[in-house]
This record gives C-alpha cells, sequence and structure tokens, in this order.
C-alpha cells in the first residue's frame, strides 16, 4: 500500500527547515562581522540574508522589490492574516531602514537581527507544524480510505510501519477510528 504524497510533503518541511537554517549560520557569521567590518557592508549582507530567505521560503524564483514581494505576500492563500501582517511590517520595517536612513547603527542592525531571527523562527515552527497537520490529515484519509477498501486494521498498520510511519503514530491514528 503506497502512502500517497507522504514524501512530497517532507520534502517541502526539510526545504523549509533548511532555509531557516541557513538563514541563521549566515546571521551567525554576520554576528561576527559586526566587530571587524564596516556598518554599511554588513547591513547589505544582513538585507541580502533576508531575502534570500523570504526567496527559499516562498520559493520566489525572481529577484523581486519590496513592493513585489508585498503584493505576492498579500495574494497568498496559503498565509494567515495575522502572519501575513507580521511578514508585511518586518518588509516595511527593513525597506524603511534601507531606504529613509542616510546612515544605520550598529543598534539598528542589531535590532533587526534580532526581529528577523525571531520571525524566521515563528515561520520554521508554522511550516513544521503545517506539515505535520497535513500529513496526519493524510494518514486519516488513507486509514479511512483502506477500511473501506476492506482492508483490516492489522493490515493497514502492517502497511504503514513497512512505510516507516512511526508505530507510536500509526496505534494513535487507528485508535481514533474505532
Amino acid at each position: 500500500m503506497k502512502l500517497f504524497g507522504a514524501k512530497k510533503e517532507i520534502k517541502k518541511t526539510d526545504k523549509a527547515g533548511r532555509s531557516s537554517r541557513e538563514a541563521f549560520e549566515a546571521l551567525n557569521h554576520l554576528k561576527e562581522d559586526m566587530q571587524q567590518k564596516p556598518i554599511g557592508e554588513i547591513s547589505e549582507k544582513f538585507f541580502n540574508i533576508v531575502k534570500r530567505f523570504f526567496s527559499d521560503y516562498f520559493g520566489i524564483k525572481y529577484e523581486f522589490t519590496h513592493d513585489e514581494f508585498i503584493r505576492d505576500i498579500k495574494r497568498k492563500r496559503s498565509l494567515e492574516d495575522d502572519v501575513k501582517e507580521q511578514i508585511i511590517s518586518f518588509s516595511q520595517y527593513l525597506s524603511d531602514m534601507k531606504y529613509k536612513y542616510s546612515e544605520l547603527t550598529n543598534e539598528q542592525i542589531k535590532k533587526a537581527v534580532q526581529d528577523f531571527s525571531k520571525l524566521v523562527l515563528f515561520l520554521s515552527d508554522k511550516k513544521k507544524h503545517e506539515a505535520l497537520h497535513e500529513q496526519t490529515r493524510r494518514l486519516t484519509e488513507y486509514i479511512e480510505f483502506a477500511l473501506k477498501k476492506g482492508k483490516t486494521k492489522a493490515e493497514i498498520q502492517e502497511a504503514l510501519l513497512n512505510a516507516g510511519w512511526p508505530h507510536s503514530v500509526v496505534r494513535r491514528e487507528l485508535e481514533k477510528l474505532q
């Protein structure tokens, strides 16, 4: 028995996690550089880290402007309004930093790095939760489908365990349907 789409969903989760890890690694290098390099160079590196993270996280394949990014985020139906607002607010904050201030200070960059770190952590946790919820939903649908086709719970359990599902998850999902 094949579990439809389970591997694809795991790959999406891995990609979100990878872009988060890469962002945190880049921020750690940036923090080290803050001691030796000029603030202009640090701020450009920071803006590039943010842009790269958002490109990877949202699968944006083109070089986008601030306005294009905001427009795309507003159009995303998969994002809740409060999440959109957080992303848009942060993006506007960075745009103001980049274009309204003639000179940035170390404190402004440190605060932006800290805010970005919180946003990355929030988005990666949210993505993991959504992927886990989707996998569980698909697992439940699969079990219900298999039962309707006349498979026994033992046969379903064996197929799920052979497919690599954790025993505790399989047991819990099968118990829900009793």
